[in-house]
Order: C-alpha cells, then structure tokens, then sequence
C-alpha cells in the first residue's frame, strides 16, 4: 500500500539524488575547467620562452636588445604622453634608471621565467605559486603598456592564485601535496617525540 508517508519518502529520497548527481557533476566539471585555462596560460608562456630561446637578442650573442627595444617603446612620449598614458610615469623613471642598464639579465631572467611558469602550469605543479610568477610577468607586460592577452592571462593567474590547490586538483599537485603534507607532519611528530625525550 502506497501511504502519503512513503510518498513523501520518495519525493525526499528523488530529490536528495538529483542534488547529490548534480553535486558530482560540478565537483567533477571545476577542476577540469580550472585545467583547461590554466594549460593554457601555461601554454602561451611556454610558446613564448622557446621562441625567445631561439632569439639571439633574447638568449645570446645579442642577449638585452629585444628588452631594449620593448623598454625603449615603454618610455617613449607616445606611451609617457598625454592625459592619460599608457605607461605611468613610476614605471617609466623605473624602466629609464634601472631595468635598462639591466638588459641582459633581464632579458634571461625574462625567457627563463616565462618557461618555467609555463612548465609548472602545464604539469599542475606548484600551481599557486606558478600562477604568482605569472601575475608578475604579465603585471610587468602591462605596465610597460602592452595589452592584449596579458589581460585575459593576468585574471585567469589572479584566479588561480586565489583558489589554490583547487586549480591543480588535475595535475600532478593533487600527488605532490598530499605526500609533502604527510613528510612534514611526520616530520613534526619525529621532532616532537625527540624534544619529549630531551626533557623527559
């Protein structure tokens, strides 16, 4: 016999199921979503590193002139002009009295950092603070005055940075931290055990 009570049993029981699978599919479909984009990024910061590695004014004999000329447009009257320019003046006098004189290491320092926040987004790897380098790079970008997808590259990073571990939950941090975090608290407990022995 079908009563109002088994009925309103059903009805919960339905519902509790279809929130439940819909819980599944969101907690499946962000870390995939949160993969997709930060591949990405990763992705446009390694293209970028290795076609710089293949450059003799980024990586080379003429190590500094690629950052020259980039600097150079940074600080010319068009960009520093006007009532509004696109590159304020701290960052001009910044570029003017230090970056350049710098070219070189920057130039390296440059290329190499654009390829290893591009490897450790890719890999899922020390993904928070891989998106914190890139902030950096693409913040630097902006400020000499370039647009384009640093934008799009900086709010994704911004993202990632703020939700953590969530971001490389496909990657290789969903094997890497759990593993560090079991070293330090067994670590901890070693130390612990030991200091409790010194002074027992």
């Amino acid at each position: 016999m079908i009563t109002r009570t088994s009925l309103n049993a059903t009805s919960t029981t339905g519902t509790t199921g279809t929130t439940g699978t819909t819980g599944t599919t969101r907690a499946r479909t962000a870390p995939t979503l949160w993969a997709v984009a930060r591949i990405w990024v990763g992705w446009e910061f390694l293209t970028a590193s290795l076609s710089k590695m293949g450059d003799p004014a980024w990586i080379g004999a003429r190590a500094g002139a690629a950052v020259r000329g980039f600097l150079g447009a940074a600080i010319s009257p068009r960009m520093t002009g006007g009532l509004h320019p696109n590159v304020l003046a701290p960052y001009a006098w910044l570029s003017r009295t230090i970056l350049l004189a710098h070219a070189p290491v920057l130039s390296y320092l440059v290329t190499c950092g654009e390829f290893l926040v591009g490897v450790a987004l890719i890999l899922g790897l020390c993904t928070r603070f891989a998106a914190l380098g890139g902030i950096f790079l693409n913040g630097i970008y902006m400020l000499s005055g370039s647009a384009g997808l640093n934008v799009p590259m900086f709010a994704i990073e911004l993202s990632i940075a703020l939700v953590g571990l969530r971001a490389g939950l496909i990657g290789l941090d969903a094997v890497v931290v759990p593993y560090l975090t079991k070293q330090i608290a067994a670590h901890r407990g070693r130390s612990a055990v030991g200091a409790v022995g010194r002074y027992a």
